[in-house]
């Protein structure tokens, strides 16, 4: 079976009290199943990104639209469970220099049902190597990073094209210019309609 998806997001953060970002995103999919007890999906999306704080400084504007391309692979377990593993390529586009990359990720995900419900519980992580395209202007050196991101979430099916999720994110972010290392911890609510 061939099944096309396309799907808007829009995702909203706060760091404390602050506005910190805002990001549309635009996917489109195709789940394709097979003789064997899994499935596959391929996907591009399209990101745009827009940071609430502007920067002073000359290249470090980090305004951003972004493509990503991937295949994931979901194999069932133990009635309606779902593992899933897959990787993708994102090339990051900014209005500043300093913010231009490309990465490659990796990504796993292990989801539940809750009860009989249409809920679902998920657990999922992301390893990321992020290659920046330029030195570094308030540095003068190129910066490479890694990034691990964990999350877990509980997606509520409102029905065939609504879901409502309320997630945890744990972020951490090692570089090679130690002043753009951090973790973040980030609560999510998103609000999906797919048709």
């Amino acid at each position: 079976t061939f099944q096309p998806t396309l799907e808007y997001k829009y995702e909203y953060y706060l760091v404390g009290n602050e506005k910190y970002l805002g990001r549309h995103s635009l996917a489109t999919s195709a789940m394709i199943a097979s003789e064997y007890p899994f499935q596959s999906q391929f996907f591009l999306l399209l990101e745009s990104t827009r940071f609430f704080q502007s920067s002073l400084v000359p290249g470090d504007e980090r305004d951003s639209t972004a493509y990503l391309c991937g295949a994931r692979f979901f194999i069932p377990f133990a009635g309606d469970g779902l593992f899933g593993f897959g990787a993708s390529y994102k090339i990051n586009q900014a209005e500043g220099s300093n913010w231009d990359y490309h990465n490659p990720q990796a990504w796993l995900q292990w989801t539940i049902p809750l009860g009989h419900s249409r809920s679902t519980l998920s657990f999922s992580g992301i390893l990321e190597h992020l290659d920046f395209d330029h030195v570094n202007t308030l540095f003068g050196a190129t910066r490479d990073d890694t990034r691990v991101t964990l999350k877990g979430s509980v997606t509520f099916r409102l029905n065939k094209n609504w879901h409502l999720s309320l997630g945890h994110t744990y972020l951490r972010n090692e570089s090679t210019l130690p002043a753009y290392e951090y973790e973040r911890n980030i609560s999510s609510l998103f609000a999906t309609c797919m048709f």
